[in-house]
């Protein structure tokens, strides 16, 4: 009996270190990228030595598969726990339980912030029969909140639906972007608030070309359950024309290996090959990966800027100047989707002092909007005004890399309206 004991609580003890490595595991990849992460460093953030990590992960990219996996199964069984209970009998009035799923999934992603990472950027350095599945996994939830925002909703259409369903997803999701908190409640009202407000925007404008869109909750799905990064780059990356320069070429072409296949799947040879340019003549403009991955993230974070302050320069009132910026934010990612891609994805592979640098920036950006902010909605705090931004600019990002919703015509008036509604939705309380 006491050798029973013994081995139950060996056994125990082996599965609580091998969640603990995973959780420390996921925040590392969060903070600074799956590849910029050993297992040494999960090893030594666990207070145990790296040998050790092995007898409970045969290598980093399974570390990296079973959290992709139990992340994404947990989220699926928390929407089939809130929408999974019987509807009633046919004929009944459709029971409300959008309300009910964002208010269980609130916490769900403030509590685990790593997990929108490990979905949208991580998923990348799966290996392809993992990557598929992953993205199987995650459409079967997506599917069920599509349905059931048809039921509540039927006024939608199936492609309505599942742009405001993805774009709910991406508010909830937002924390993994950022490291700003807030008191518990607050920040669950916020996410839950915005996400509601989004699910029941009046903004989209009914494509009926997508009216038609089946929903599958079996297999891959790619009509309604593609999650964002998914689609490779086109013929000629956004933000280039055939004409460019060889500098331009070479940059546009190094944004659209870097989103398709990441900063680190990525030579100088594949980069000089899709820009049409060989040997030695690529290094007559760029020194390096890293030379193109800084001016990738600069040329972004430049085009951002000069689209605020021509929004700035035209408003009259905050009011006006809130709705520019959130335009002027949608068009330029919309029409820089590689180079947004870039820009949100691979900063952690920037040197150092560039990283710095462009936190600066995006930290002054962020500050600049939030006042903004603040003078529409006084009652906001500053940090408060951050985080719903934080959640608007996720919403937009993930959306405009999504080929599905970027074949609607009316995207930018789509994207614009919901950030202004998810902006205005949150009482104060």
């Amino acid at each position: 009996m006491t050798r029973t004991v013994r081995a139950v609580s060996a056994r125990r003890r082996g599965a609580d270190r091998r969640g603990q490595l995973a959780g420390i595991a996921a925040d590392l990849f969060r903070r600074h990228g799956y590849h910029n992460v050993g297992v040494d460093d999960i090893a030594a953030a666990a207070g145990i030595t790296g040998p050790a990590v092995y007898r409970h992960f045969r290598n980093k990219q399974a570390i990296l598969t079973e959290l992709a996996f139990s992340s994404v199964d947990d989220f699926g069984s928390l929407v089939d726990d809130v929408l999974g209970r019987p509807s009633g009998p046919v004929g009944a009035p459709v029971e409300p339980r959008l309300k009910s799923l964002t208010a269980a999934l609130a916490p769900f992603f403030i509590e685990r912030r790593e997990l929108y990472v490990l979905w949208v950027r991580e998923r990348r350095n799966l290996d392809p029969e993992s990557h598929d599945e992953l993205r199987a996994r995650l459409g079967r939830p997506m599917v069920r909140w599509t349905e059931q925002l048809c039921r509540e909703r039927p006024e939608l259409s199936s492609g309505d639906a599942n742009l405001l369903c993805w774009a709910a997803l991406s508010v909830l999701g937002s924390p993994a972007h950022h490291r700003f908190n807030l008191p518990k409640a607050r920040f669950e009202q916020l996410l839950r608030e915005m996400a509601d407000a989004v699910l029941h925007s009046d903004v989209v404008l009914h494509d009926t070309a997508l009216t038609g869109t089946a929903l599958t909750g079996t297999g891959p799905v790619v009509a309604d359950g593609t999650p964002p990064e998914t689609t490779g780059a086109s013929a000629w990356p956004s933000g280039v024309a055939p004409r460019s320069s060889r500098r331009e070429l070479l940059l546009a072409a190094a944004a659209g290996l870097f989103r398709e296949r990441g900063f680190h799947a990525t030579s100088m040879e594949d980069i000089g090959s899709a820009a049409g340019i060989a040997g030695p003549s690529v290094y007559r403009h760029f020194s390096g990966k890293q030379d193109l991955l800084v001016a990738a993230c600069l040329r972004m974070a430049d085009r951002i800027r000069v689209g605020a302050e021509a929004a700035l320069a035209a408003s009259a009132d905050p009011a006006a100047a809130l709705a520019g910026l959130m335009r002027s934010y949608v068009v330029t990612a919309r029409d820089n989707s590689d180079l947004i891609a870039v820009y949100i994805s691979e900063a952690e592979n920037l040197p150092a002092r560039d990283q710095a640098h462009l936190r600066r920036i995006q930290r002054a950006h962020l500050e600049d909007v939030a006042s903004v902010l603040v003078a529409v909605r006084p009652e906001l705090s500053e940090r408060e005004a951050r985080v719903m931004l934080s959640a608007v600019t996720t919403l937009v990002n993930d959306l405009v890399r999504m080929r599905r919703f970027r074949a609607r015509p009316h995207l930018t008036e789509e994207l614009t309206g919901l950030t202004l509604t998810a902006l205005s939705a949150v009482p104060v309380g």
